[in-house]
Parts: C-alpha cells; structure tokens; sequence
C-alpha cells in the first residue's frame, strides 16, 4: 500500500452570492427527481436549476393566519420516495410540495407524526421499509413508519443515550448513527452497538461523523482521527497512520461516500481530503485564489447528485462542486443578451493557442476571437480599416 498525497489536484467550479445565492455559507444539500438541486444556508432554502438560483420561503396556513416566521437556517435536506422535499431547520421540520409551490407540516400529511421543537435536525432519510429517520443535534434520533402512520419505538441499546452524530445508510435495511464513544447499527431486526474505546484501545473518545463505504464504517474521533472498521471482520484501520493524513488535514469534521468507492473528509480549518479507497490515493483541496479551488477551508455539508458530481457546502465560501474526470462538451454560442440586434459569429474557421489557456479563434465575419479558460471571457478583434496596411476582411481561415 503506497498512499500519496496531491497538493490541490482537484478543481471546482464554485458558486456563491455572486451568482445568486442567498448566503454563502451551505450547511445541507438534496437534489428531487425533476433534477433541481436545493441548497440550505443560513439565510433560507435556495433552488438551483443549473443556471439560475431561487430563494424559496415557506408559507403556511395555520388556524387562518399565514405563518412565515420559520427558521431561514436550514440545516437538513431529503428528497423522499413521493419527491416530497424534508426541510429540517434549528426549529422545526417542514415538508415542501416543489410541483405544487405548497409547504406543510409533516403531521398535515403524515398522521401520528411527532418531533421534539427546537430539536435541530442535522439529517433525514428513508429506508427499503418506509421508515424515515431524522437525527437532531439535540433530542437524539426520531423514526416514523409511514405504512403504518406512527412513531417507532427505538431499540432498548438507544432508549436513554439520545444519539447525535448525523446518521447514515448502514444498508436498505438499516442506518449506522453515534453518540460519545458508541457507534450504534440501528433498523427493522438488527440492532448492534460498537464501543469505540475498546475498539481502538483508548479512553474517553467521541465520535464527532460516521460514514458507510462499501459496508465498511469510516468514522471520526475526537476531530483528530479516522478509522475503518470492517463489521464483519472486526478489524479496524488506523487512516491516520495508513494515509498520514496528519499531513494534510487536520480538524476532521464531515465524512461523505463519493463516487466510485471515494470516500471524502471535511475539516473546520484545512480544507478536504478525497481517498480512493481503491487505488489508496488521496487528493488535497485546499481554499485558494485559483477560479478552480474552494473559497474556503471550512466544510459544511457534502452531496452526490444522481449526474455524478459530488457538491461541497462551505461556511462562507458558497457551494462547490466536482465533476472528477467524466469528459464532455461544452457548448458556447455567440450573442449579445443586451442587444439583440448586435450579430457575433458562430462559424470558427481555425483555432490557435500557445499556452492552452488563451485560445484565438477565426471566424467567418467576425474577425479574431479570443477566449481565456482562467476568466471564462471572450472577446473579438476586428480590423481597423483607418489603420494603413491593416487587413480589410473579417474572413480569418487559418492562423
């Protein structure tokens, strides 16, 4: 095993207030079967059609008046089975009905549905079996059957530790959850605690994240260390010692399961790591001045949309996301959106570049065009025909 670390290998395109966001700072993100991605900050519910953003704000009708006085800091998202978008704040749950612009109480349409207020919901999700599971910051872990319209009764392991660690798939059947020094295996006939002292031989540890990546649990101590922990195996992985990922990382706070068997770590302060659990590579991204870095160390929340590209929310530094190595066209045609009647060519009869970074490019009327990668920019060059011996033609067939 010959782990190497890359400094900023991975490139983002990164999007913030700038482009439409209401507040830089992402702590939770879904995307719906209709493809629109929702982003939660601290300064309401975002919708992102790829192009534009739309801040969404609830509105419900409560004993005939209108309430509006939500939490705006929306720190959990899920998508469910019937394309219902769960919005979880620091206050309150709420169900968004996105096709019919309609907010709702999860009791409106899911009876016997009850959670702790102020509770702080940090996670939500559904298994195989129509349990949804919503962890909260500070009430612990809530379970409601929607087949059978009722809260569940958690197992005995749980009854007075409250776990809360986000929780995550463990399998269809079951989530994987933590509280201090307990990871807990929770679901419909499984139910399996794992005392983390004992598993890595040290005393008055706490679980800050846990993460299940092709069954095996990763999970974060003391926001210094990460394990893997093969369930059936019983065998644990030091990635501190493994990786040294102490030279990279440091302040571990979010795990997320990416693409192809990635497993990416969030820090507070330094930025994330992506480990190829395959090949046992890492790449480093750090926040930095380069158009293609994060704008921020601090990491938030991380996603995979069903396109493939993993989302990453930082505190202050918008929403980045990455599209790894998948290779595609993308399409640029020239226009003027102020004047419409202002005519640039889409006809590029030769192309020229000495850096690849500024491209030039013939076209057949309308002279040279420029294009910079870095700025994303273009720009014509059109004959001077005042100028002596300058060229009379914008027809530019090679260069």
């Amino acid at each position: 095993m010959n782990p190497c670390v890359f400094a900023q290998t991975l490139s983002f395109k990164t999007y913030t207030i700038n482009e439409g966001l209401s507040q830089n700072s992402i702590y939770s993100i879904a995307q719906c079967k209709d493809g629109f991605m929702w982003f939660g900050s601290q300064a309401g519910l975002n919708r992102f059609d790829g192009t534009n953003f739309k801040l969404i704000v609830p509105s419900i009708k409560l004993n005939a008046v209108i309430k509006t006085d939500f939490s705006k800091m929306i720190t959990a998202l899920y998508s469910d089975k019937n394309n219902l978008l769960w919005v979880g704040t620091t206050n309150e749950l709420l169900i968004y009905e996105s096709h019919k612009d309609k907010w709702h109480l999860p009791e409106d349409i899911y009876p016997g549905f009850e959670i702790i207020p102020l509770a702080w919901i940090t996670s939500i999700s559904e298994d195989v079996n129509g349990k949804i599971w919503i962890s909260t910051l500070k009430a612990g872990l809530f379970c409601y059957d929607k087949n059978r319209k009722t809260m569940v009764k958690l197992p005995e392991i749980i009854k007075d530790q409250k776990p809360n660690v986000k929780h995550c798939p463990y399998d269809q059947n079951n989530i994987c959850t933590a509280n201090r020094n307990n990871i807990y295996i929770l679901g419909e006939n499984n139910n399996l605690i794992i005392n983390v002292n004992e598993l890595i031989h040290s005393k008055d540890n706490i679980v800050n994240a846990v993460e299940v990546v092709q069954g095996n649990i990763w999970f974060i101590v003391n926001g210094n260390a990460v394990y893997k922990y093969n369930v059936k195996q019983k065998s644990i992985l030091d990635i501190n010692k493994t990786f040294k990922l102490n030279n990279a990382l440091n302040d571990y706070s979010i795990l997320n399961s990416g693409q192809d068997g990635n497993l990416w770590i969030g820090s507070r302060t330094s930025g994330l790591v992506r480990i190829n659990t395959e090949s046992n590579h890492l790449s480093l991204a750090k926040a930095g001045k380069e158009e293609q870095s994060l704008k921020k160390n601090f990491i938030l929340s991380m996603y995979n949309s069903a396109d493939g590209i993993t989302w990453i929310g930082t505190s202050g530094g918008g929403v980045s996301k990455f599209e790894g190595d998948r290779q595609g066209i993308e399409l640029f045609k020239a226009f003027d959106k102020n004047n419409s009647d202002k005519i640039f060519d889409n006809m590029i009869l030769s192309i020229y570049t000495e850096n690849e970074t500024d491209y030039y490019m013939g076209t057949l009327y309308g002279g040279l065009l420029k294009y910079s990668i870095s700025s994303r920019k273009f720009q014509y060059y059109t004959p001077q025909r005042q100028e002596q011996n300058s060229a009379q033609s914008n027809n530019i067939y090679s260069i």
